[in-house]
C-alpha cells in the first residue's frame, strides 16, 4: 500500500513537472515566433518568468518529499508546506497575468495537478505514522517480549537441567531473530521477499514453539510459553498489513 502511494505521488509529480516544463517551453518558443512587437514580447517573457518560478518552487517541493521519505522529519514537512504555499502564490499570480487561453489553461492544470500532488503527500504522511506505529509500538516491543520470554524460558530450563527444553528454547530465539530482521528489511525496502521470508520465519518459530511446549512441565514456564504464540500472530498480521 505505500509502495502504491509512493509511486501514485511521483507520477502527480511528473505531471506537474510536464506541465510547467510544457508552458515554459510555449511561452519561450512564442516570444521568438512573435511579429507583433514589443508588447506581445514582453507579455510572453512575462509568462515565461512566472512559469519558470513555478518550475523552481516545485523542484524544492520535490526535493523535501524525497527527503521525508529518506528521513521522516518535521523539518522536511514544514519546509514542503513553505513551498508549496510559495508555488500556489506564483500559480495564483500567473492567473491573473496571463491572459493568453492557451497558456493560462496550461496554469490551472497545473494548480490542479500540485493540489492531487498535495493530497498524494498527505496520504504518504498518514502512511508514514501508521508505519512508524506498527515499527516502534507493535512489531519491535513484540520481539523484545518475545526474545525476553523465550531467553527466561531458556535459562530457566538449563538451571533445572532441562537440556532438551534449553535446546529448543534456543532455536527458537535463533528463529526470532531472523524473523526480526527480514521484517526490518522488508520495512525499510518493501520487498516482497523480504515480506515472504519474515512470514516464513514466523511459520518456523510457530512450529519451535509448538515443540518447545512438549519439553515444558514447568507451570511458569508453560505460562511464559503461552504469551509468546499470540504474539507471533499479531507481528504476522501487521507485516502482512504493511504490505
Amino acid at each position: 500500500m505505500f509502495k502504491t502511494i509512493r509511486a501514485k505521488l511521483l507520477g502527480s509529480f511528473i505531471l506537474v513537472a510536464i506541465l510547467v516544463i510544457f508552458m515554459s517551453i510555449f511561452s519561450v518558443s512564442k516570444i521568438f515566433d512573435s511579429a507583433d512587437g514589443f508588447k506581445d514580447y514582453r507579455g510572453m517573457a512575462r509568462d515565461a518568468v512566472l512559469a519558470g518560478e513555478v518550475q523552481s518552487n516545485m523542484l524544492m517541493v520535490r526535493m523535501n518529499v524525497k527527503d521525508y521519505l529518506v528521513h521522516p522529519a518535521k523539518k522536511e514537512v514544514d519546509e514542503f508546506n513553505q513551498y508549496y504555499d510559495k508555488t500556489i502564490e506564483q500559480i495564483q499570480k500567473a492567473q491573473q497575468e496571463i491572459k493568453n487561453p492557451e497558456r493560462a489553461k496550461l496554469i490551472d492544470q497545473i494548480e490542479e495537478a500540485l493540489v492531487t500532488y498535495h493530497s498524494k503527500f498527505q496520504s504518504v504522511q498518514q502512511l508514514m505514522d501508521e508505519r512508524n506505529d506498527i515499527v516502534f509500538n507493535n512489531l519491535n516491543k513484540n520481539g523484545k517480549t518475545m526474545e525476553m520470554l523465550l531467553t527466561s524460558i531458556e535459562r530457566s530450563a538449563y538451571q533445572d537441567q532441562n537440556f532438551d527444553a534449553t535446546f529448543k528454547a534456543a532455536e527458537s530465539l535463533r528463529t526470532l531473530l531472523l524473523a526480526r530482521i527480514y521484517a526490518i528489511k522488508f520495512i525499510e525496502a518493501n520487498q516482497a521477499s523480504d515480506m515472504e521470508r519474515t512470514l516464513s520465519e514466523f511459520e518456523h518459530l510457530n512450529k519451535q514453539i509448538m515443540e518447545l511446549e512438549t519439553s515444558i512441565q514447568n507451570p511458569a514456564r508453560i505460562e511464559q510459553l503461552e504469551q509468546v504464540q499470540p504474539l507471533i500472530a499479531i507481528n504476522v498480521f501487521l507485516i502482512i498489513r504493511f504490505s
